[in-house]
Formats: structure tokens, C-alpha cells, sequence
């Protein structure tokens, strides 16, 4: 159900822009048309520019003439270098390249200089590079190594000029980048190849020497037999260090022996072998002479003479015992001789080669000194001549794909992207003024206007009488007449007063609403119209029906200042009887206001007016009360309260809506029964631009803010039975007058005026 109300409300929406904007095409398009003739008139007087545009190609190719090393090595391209060249392009420093190659800070055509205005050539060419860059356009062509450049000005030779100068110094600068830095770089190696030259010369002229004060350096056999001599010794001195070491031990040991006097016992073989043979007969003797001791006296013969052996043989034993210390002793020192001089000899091969082998070490510095500086040497000697040799072969990182060529079409102000504008902004600026009008829209001008202000039932819409005619009917009726609507009783204009009269029918159900109040809030809003329309359809419907006049100018024309009407009446000066009209055609009948009273509020609260009132009742199946203005005339509230229905009469687009809220809350405050809201002279043709509703219809309801309606002043039982129709000739009925046209109808010519005259014009 939501989704259905949702939808209903879109539609509605649809409808109502719809609507606005058939209402306000006229003011859309004369809106919209003067935006186009300014966007137009704009598109007129911009001075035309003119775009040239040139294309580099950032190249990915190695390109190399040479196979060495190139000074300055090519960049890999990727995005982000070709990004990078695009903001070099786009740099102040090649802008200014271009200023200065041109002159372009001279070129009135170029940069325009007030004649008032004093520029240095600094700032003149600082303001023609900032218009160089302010014309200038670098972008990326897609995802491709190309760039597009782009210079715009108001001279087309002038935009192709710079922009081709632009992209052949952009090259330039590469190549003179190139083949600056390999200048640089051949300047550098030959100012380095003198210096290198002596350094390497130096070198070798060490080394020269250096062999020359060591000859044995350059002989590998000369080396080998100091390394053999070394070697000998060695081996040589550890011999006769071991030998010396034997024959030390050997004096040692005789030298025990000797101590011990020829007892101790030998364990060296350098021991002499006689020393041995007596010690062996030294024991022999021993033995004997122990055994002969066992078996003789001391005094015997044979043990005196063994013991005599004993002592010879010890004497012999130390005399040998000396002799072999002293031999030893002397091969000792002959031993000790040679160690030493075995060492001596050593120490100095030992030397020699020490010295031999530091030599060579420095000799091992100097060759690498000199090998290091002539291979330096080499190298930069070698690079000289790759360098020389690239400075002529150097190419550009980029080059121009295409040269811009000499536009013929101006590239600013573009046509399309202005009338786009234009239509855009005369779209934006028409709806703007449409809005705001329909924001100054304060009128009501639809039912839905009436049911959303007032919480109200709309009885009728009454359409302007011109508006309600068809052409023939408009030539032949230029006002409106009491003759029309007996003419054209089934006339849009009068089945508007049929559904008023319907409508409030309803309100009462089957007690019909027998004195019917006619009001408004302000003048002019056209009740009096209202008020005579609905008497002619209710005589029409063979019914008694009279008009009070209950309000007016006070204005009185030339022959009516003895004329009796309300006024009169209620102030007893006459009976209604004699100030009663009847109109013959329709039968209708019209109480005037008249008399001398130019407001009718000080005589229409009193009692007189209640009795007279109480006796319309009787003689009239309908009395209608055209009022005075709620809010012009506080009694007239009090009329509306002692009606038994109200009519509150709107004027279609004229009344503010504040206004007819105010005075339909007096009446409501004051318990007038208002039977709902009469849309007035409406225009049938403007109405179809602002709803789709047909005439008539409404909703019930209170007073505005949602009050509940209250009940009548009067009781069903209070109401006087409808009297007959008076049954003698009233007084004042007046001839009939002529139309335009010259047919006859009953004109009512109160003070001056046509009663039943014409309705106000939408």
C-alpha cells in the first residue's frame, strides 16, 4: 500500500511539473531566450585563439655508433621518464629559451605593453616567458611514449612558431646536454694524461734502479745456491752440535772417573778400553786379595804380594784415567770451535737472505707501482679516445614525431562547448525564473490550493464569463447580462452556479439552507456576481429567491436620492414591500441597499434587521445576503452568523492566501455556518495550465488548523416555514433595457449602477 501511495505521489509530482511548465513556457523561453542571445553576444566578442600542436616521441631504441661506454648513458624508459620529460617540456627554463631565441619580449604580437607602463628587459621577459607557459599545454598521449604539445594565441603563425621552436630546443638541449658533458669529459682525460704519463715513468724508473742495486734480485740461481749454502750450514751445525755434545759428555764422564779415582763405573764408550782391561784387573786383584786375606795372615807372603799387584794396577788405572780426561777435554774444545764457527757462518747466509728477501719485497712494491700507474695510464688513454671519439655521434633521448602545422580554425571560443553552455545556462537560468515566479505564486489557483489552505470543500469553480464563452458566444456577448444564462441555461457559466447551488444543498442535508450568506475578505473579489448568478439559477429552478444588499459604495446616481431600499426599511422610513425589484425574465427579486447610510455595519446587527429577515423567511424559499468584506466591515461577520449557510468567495490568482485565511477564521471564530469556498472568476484557459481537476468537489472539515465544524445558531425547529411568494405587484420593477446586440432584458439600475452588471475580467 505504501509503494502504491509512493507511486501515486510521483505521479502527482509529474503532473504538477507539468503543469508549471505549461503554465510558464512563455516565461521559460523568453527567459531562456535572452540567456542565448547573451551567451551569443559573448561567443561574438571573444577574441578567437588559435591552437598549434606538435608531437615528441620519447625513443626507446639504443642507438650507439660506437661499442664503448658513452659518457652520458641513455635513460630506460619507462612511464615515469616519459612523465618526467613531459614536466620538462612544460619547465620555465625552456619557456625561456624560447622568449630569448624569438625575441618574443620585443613582439608586440607576442606580449602587449601599455604605453603608460615603463618594463626593464628582465621583466619583459620574465612576463613573455609567464604568457608562454600560461598558452602552453604538455600532456601524455594514453599510455604511449608520446607527448603532445600544445601552444594557443590569438595569431596562428605566432602558436605554430613557438610551438615548433619549443620542441626543436627541447631536442637541442638534449644533444647540447650530451655533447657538453662529453667535452667536459675529453678535457678532463687530457689534462690527466700528462700527469699519469710522468707518474707512470716515475715508476718504472724506481723499479730500474732498484734492480740495479740488487743484481742478485734478477737471478732466480743465485738465489737457489744462498738458499743451499743456508741449508748446508744448517745441517752442519747440527752435527757438530751433536758431536759436541757427545764429547761433553764423554769429559763429564771421565772426569767422574777420574774423581773417584778409577771406581766409579764407565757407561761412555769414549772411555779409554786400557782403563777398562785394568779396572777389570783391579778387580781380579781385589778378589785375590780378599781371598787370600780369608786364607792368610796380613803377614802372609802371597797376600802381601797381591796386594802390591792391587796397588801397581791402581796407580796405572789413574795415570790412564788422567790421560783419556785430557784427551777429551781437547776434543771438547776442538767441537766447541766448530759449533761456533758453524754459527757464525750460518748467522751470515742467514743474514744475506734476509736481506735478499726484503729486496725482493720492495722490488715486489716497485713492480706493482709501476704496472698500476701504466695501466692507469693505459686506461685513460684508451678513454681519451673513445671520448674523442663519441663527440660526433651523440643523439637526442627524444625526437620530434611531427611538426605543428599553421591552424586554420580557431580553437577558442569553441562553438559547440558554448552553445552547450549556452543551452545549459538559458535551461539553468529559465527554470531559475520559473521557480521564482511560481515561489511569488500566492493565489489560489487549484482545489487542491483551496482544500490544503482552508481544510475546506470547494462548492464550485466560477469561471470568468469571457473564458466560458466559445467564439461565436464572445463575439455576440462583450459583457455579462441577465439575458445569458436564460439564453444559455446549459452555458459553462451557469451549470458553475447549478454545482454552488448543489453544494450547499448538501451541507444541510434534507433541511434545505434558506437564507444563504455571500462573502469574501475583500472587495472586489466579486460576491455581488457570485450572489446574483446563484438567484438567477435558483429562480430558474422555480424557486422564490430574493437578493439583500447588504453592502455597498454608497454611491448614488442622478435621479435615485429619493429611492427607498435596506436602509430605508430598517430605519422605518418604508415597508420592504415598496423597496423590493423583480426582475420579470427570471423572477428573481433584489433588495437595494440605498439610503443615506454610505456603511451598512451601524443598521445590520439591530433587532429591525432580525425581523425583517424572520419575514424574508416567509415570503421566500431562498434569501441570499450579499455582505460586505469580512475584514472591511466587522458586522458582517454578524450577517454571516445568522445565515443558515456561508459562501466565501475567493478571487482565482488575486487573493493572498494569508488574506482569505484571516477573514475565513473571523467567520469561523464567529460561528458562521460556511458551507465551503467559492473559487471565483476563474480563467478556463490559464486553469488547464495549473490542474487537471475537473469543476467542483472538496472535502469537509473545520476552520484551518483542523477544528471541528460547529453546529448551526439555528435549531431545525427554529426555522420559519418557507412563505409563499409575495402576492401583490412590488413597486419598483424596472423596463427592460436594451443588450449591445438590441435584444430586451430587465436591467436593475440601482444608484447609478447595473446590479446584475458585468463580471470583473480575469
Amino acid at each position: 500500500m505504501d509503494k502504491m501511495n509512493d507511486r501515486n505521489d510521483l505521479i502527482i509530482d509529474i503532473q504538477a511539473l507539468f503543469l508549471m511548465a505549461r503554465r510558464r513556457a512563455l516565461l521559460f523561453l523568453v527567459v531562456a531566450a535572452i540567456v542565448l542571445a547573451a551567451v551569443a553576444a559573448l561567443y561574438t566578442a571573444m577574441e578567437p585563439k588559435y591552437t598549434a600542436s606538435a608531437r615528441i616521441l620519447v625513443d626507446t631504441r639504443e642507438q650507439r655508433v660506437v661499442t664503448e661506454d658513452l659518457v652520458v648513458q641513455d635513460d630506460r624508459v619507462d612511464t615515469y621518464s616519459v612523465d618526467t620529460e613531459a614536466r620538462v617540456l612544460s619547465s620555465r627554463s625552456l619557456a625561456r629559451r624560447v622568449v630569448e631565441k624569438l625575441d618574443l619580449a620585443n613582439n608586440p604580437d607576442f606580449l602587449t605593453k601599455d604605453d603608460d607602463e615603463s618594463m626593464t628587459d628582465v621583466e619583459a621577459v620574465t612576463a613573455a616567458t609567464t604568457a608562454l607557459q600560461d598558452g602552453l599545454s604538455v600532456s601524455r598521449s594514453g599510455l604511449a611514449f608520446v607527448i603532445d604539445v600544445a601552444f594557443t594565441h590569438s595569431s596562428p603563425e605566432m602558436a605554430t612558431t613557438v610551438v615548433n621552436t619549443l620542441v626543436t630546443e627541447y631536442v637541442n638541449a638534449q644533444l647540447e646536454l650530451k655533447r657538453t658533458a662529453t667535452r667536459e669529459a675529453s678535457s678532463f682525460l687530457k689534462s690527466r694524461l700528462d700527469e699519469l704519463r710522468q707518474t707512470a715513468l716515475a715508476a718504472d724508473q724506481r723499479l730500474a734502479e732498484f734492480r740495479t742495486e740488487n743484481p742478485m734480485l734478477s737471478s732466480e740461481d743465485d738465489q737457489s745456491v744462498v738458499q743451499r749454502q743456508l741449508a748446508d750450514l744448517s745441517n752442519e751445525l747440527a752435527e757438530a752440535s751433536a758431536a759436541y755434545a757427545e764429547v761433553q759428555a764423554a769429559l763429564e764422564a771421565a772426569r767422574q772417573l777420574a774423581q773417584s779415582g778409577g771406581s766409579a763405573s764407565v757407561g761412555n764408550t769414549r772411555v779409554n778400553t786400557s782403563i777398562s782391561a785394568l779396572r777389570a784387573q783391579e778387580a781380579e786383584a781385589v778378589r785375590q786379595v780378599a781371598e787370600l786375606s780369608r786364607r792368610y795372615g796380613p803377614r802372609h807372603p802371597s797376600l802381601l804380594i797381591a796386594q802390591d799387584e792391587l796397588v801397581a794396577i791402581r796407580g796405572q788405572l789413574t795415570a790412564d784415567v788422567q790421560r783419556n780426561v785430557d784427551d777429551l777435554e781437547a776434543q771438547a774444545a776442538a767441537a766447541r770451535s766448530r759449533v761456533t764457527s758453524l754459527r757464525r757462518s750460518l748467522d751470515a747466509v742467514s743474514a744475506t737472505l734476509q736481506d735478499t728477501n726484503s729486496a725482493k719485497a720492495t722490488l715486489s712494491v716497485l713492480e706493482r707501482e709501476a704496472a698500476t700507474a701504466g695501466a692507469t695510464y693505459e686506461a685513460f688513454l684508451k678513454r681519451f679516445g673513445e671520448t674523442s671519439t663519441q663527440e660526433g655521434v651523440q643523439t637526442a633521448d627524444s625526437r620530434i614525431l611531427s611538426l605543428a602545422d599553421t591552424p586554420s580554425d580557431p580553437s577558442w571560443p569553441d562553438p559547440l562547448l558554448f552553445a552547450l553552455i549556452g543551452f545549459v545556462c538559458a535551461a539553468g537560468a529559465g527554470g531559475a525564473a520559473v521557480i521564482a515566479r511560481e515561489l511569488m505564486e500566492n493565489g489560489l489557483r487549484t482545489p487542491s490550493d483551496v482544500r490544503d489552505t482552508f481544510s475546506k470543500r470547494l462548492l464550485s469553480i466560477v469561471p470568468s464569463f469571457q473564458s466560458s464563452l466559445t467564439p461565436t458566444e464572445r463575439r455576440q456577448y462583450k459583457t455579462l447580462d441577465a439575458g445569458f444564462m436564460l439564453e444559455k441555461p446549459n452555458s459553462t457559466f451557469a451549470e458553475s452556479f447549478r454545482i454552488l447551488l448543489a453544494s450547499m444543498m448538501q451541507q444541510r442535508g434534507d433541511i434545505p439552507a434558506q437564507v444563504i450568506a455571500v462573502t469574501s475578505a475583500v472587495a472586489g473579489e466579486g460576491k455581488t456576481t457570485v450572489s446574483f448568478g446563484l438567484a438567477r439559477v435558483v429562480s430558474m429552478a422555480g424557486q422564490s429567491v430574493v437578493v439583500v444588499e447588504c453592502a455597498s459604495d454608497g454611491a448614488m446616481g442622478p435621479g435615485m436620492e429619493n429611492a427607498v431600499g435596506l436602509v430605508d426599511v430598517l430605519a422605518g422610513r418604508a415597508d420592504f414591500e415598496d423597496a423590493i425589484l423583480r426582475d420579470d425574465q427570471t423572477g428573481a427579486y433584489f433588495l437595494p441597499l440605498f439610503g443615506q447610510t454610505p456603511l451598512a455595519s451601524p443598521i445590520l446587527g439591530t433587532p429591525q434587521f432580525d425581523e425583517l429577515l424572520a419575514e424574508l423567511r416567509n415570503h421566500f424559499d431562498r434569501v441570499i445576503l450579499d455582505t460586505p468584506p469580512v475584514l472591511s466591515v466587522a458586522d458582517s461577520r454578524v450577517l454571516c452568523a445568522k445565515a443558515d449557510a456561508v459562501a466565501y468567495v475567493v478571487k482565482w490568482g488575486d487573493t493572498a492566501k494569508g488574506i482569505a485565511v484571516e477573514g475565513y477564521n473571523l467567520l469561523w471564530e464567529c460561528g458562521a455556518m460556511i458551507s465551503g469556498i467559492v473559487l471565483n472568476n476563474v480563467d478556463l484557459k490559464k486553469q488547464r495550465a495549473w490542474t487537471s481537476e475537473g469543476l467542483g468537489g472538496g472535502v469537509s472539515g473545520g476552520a484551518p488548523g483542523g477544528r471541528t465544524q460547529r453546529p448551526s445558531l439555528l435549531s431545525d425547529n427554529r426555522r420559519p416555514a418557507v412563505g409563499s411568494l409575495p402576492t401583490r405587484t412590488l413597486k419598483h420593477d424596472k423596463p427592460q433595457g436594451k443588450t449591445e446586440k438590441g435584444t430586451a432584458r430587465p436591467v436593475f439600475h440601482v444608484a447609478g449602477r447595473n446590479v446584475l452588471g458585468d463580471q470583473p475580467k480575469a
